[in-house]
């Protein structure tokens, strides 16, 4: 994907790529706000690179974790403990395929300071009743 890497550099952006290929997109004018896309199978962070300079040029920090065996939810624990330490204070979930189940396991396991969680393309593997969605807006 030649072509994604373009958006690694960007107007009002930064970007890191981190040892285990996760991306990081930090805004020069953070908002306050982060998102956290998670990959669907088999897909490499690097495809949601146009989505994460979209969003990180107006103010939000977005965080592409990557999982072992290019598998989001092998990403979830990693994800939650990385966005604890990034200096968004809310955070918004967008899941693609499996990164939808793997979003819900997040919410599940690790209660973030979620506003709300977009689902792209996703099928329901699982049920979400021990989601207290109360606790995420």
């Amino acid at each position: 994907m030649p072509e994604a890497t373009v958006f690694l550099e960007g107007r009002g952006y930064s970007t890191t790529v981190e040892t285990d290929g996760s991306l990081l997109f930090t805004p020069d004018a953070p908002g306050g706000k982060g998102i956290v896309i998670m990959h669907g199978a088999l897909i490499k962070p690097l495809a949601y690179a146009k989505a994460g300079a979209f969003f990180s040029a107006r103010g939000y920090t977005v965080f592409i974790p990557h999982g072992a065996a290019r598998l989001s939810i092998n990403a979830v624990d990693a994800a939650a403990e990385r966005i604890s330490r990034l200096p968004a204070t809310s955070w918004y979930l967008i899941g693609h395929s499996m990164g939808g189940f793997s979003s819900l396991e997040l919410l599940a396991w690790h209660a973030p300071a979620v506003e709300a969680l977009a689902m792209w393309a996703c099928a329901m593997p699982a049920r979400s009743s021990r989601i207290q969605w109360s606790t995420c807006w």
